[in-house]
């Protein structure tokens, strides 16, 4: 429950489900080059380093409230402010401090990272080129009512995302989700999700695959990450199988 008065539907944006804008690697201050045929995408880091998909929880969370609230009336803007404890809780963290020192990083990386493309992400379809941070901007409020003190997050989330929001660029999410522990996972889970739709499967050639992920391994290395990943089998969703050489990669529906 969010505010004890209803569970949030966990929403993702559809273009970073189909593009790597997030970074599988913790610390990775390089700047990195997504081509996609015409599209090309730079994610360019700040000193804080470049935004993860962990850090991406912060962005899920940001969009699904948003849209919680236009379900429920409310205005929409591009202003989203939360408890850092209710995040925690959606999100399946902890609620300690080491929590609450990650949450910044994680902002100052949202914000600090910037993506340049020749792609309008919901921008204006006449633009050449554009820049933009993943988040606008952050601050955390203090509040105080009487000898007790509460902090609330408040966000600006960029235009294009503004835009994904009403014209319905967005999927709904398992919250199980959250659970999954490794990068790598959470970008399969991603692509699944984004392109098995309302299809029972999707099936994906390994090197397109290697591309979207935005994994750093070669490609060998990537081969077997999958073949150890479709043996464990175990992502929210989606089942993952391989031909025999691992050429052809099918993402399918569970029942």
């Amino acid at each position: 429950m969010e505010n004890g008065t209803f569970a949030i539907k966990f929403m993702d944006e559809m273009i970073s489900m189909e593009h790597p804008i997030f970074s599988l690697m913790p610390k990775n201050k390089k700047i990195r080059k997504y081509r996609n045929k015409n599209m090309i995408v730079q994610i360019i880091p700040s000193l804080y380093g470049m935004a993860t998909v962990f850090d991406k929880d912060v962005w899920i969370y940001s969009i699904s409230k948003l849209k919680e609230d236009l379900k429920h009336g409310s205005t929409l803007n591009r202003t989203v402010s939360f408890v850092p404890y209710h995040f925690f809780r959606s999100t399946c963290r902890d609620s300690g401090g080491r929590s609450y020192r990650e949450l910044e990083k994680s902002l100052s990386r949202l914000h600090g990272t910037k993506i340049n493309t020749n792609f309008h992400f919901n921008i204006s379809r006449n633009t050449t080129r554009t820049e933009f941070n993943l988040i606008d901007s952050w601050k955390i409020i203090e509040r105080k009512n009487g000898n007790l003190k509460s902090k609330l997050i408040e966000i600006v989330l960029p235009i294009w995302i503004h835009r994904s929001i009403l014209n319905s660029g967005l999927l709904q999410i398992n919250p199980k989700y959250f659970k999954i522990r490794k990068a790598i996972n959470r970008r399969l889970y991603e692509i699944a999700r984004k392109h098995c739709g309302n299809q029972s499967s999707f099936s994906i050639r390994l090197e397109k695959l290697h591309l979207k992920s935005g994994s750093f391994s070669n490609i060998l290395s990537f081969k077997r990450q999958i073949k150890l990943i479709s043996i464990e089998n175990d992502l929210p969703d989606y089942e993952i199988f391989s031909d025999r050489f691992c050429s052809v990669v099918t993402f399918r529906k569970r029942n």
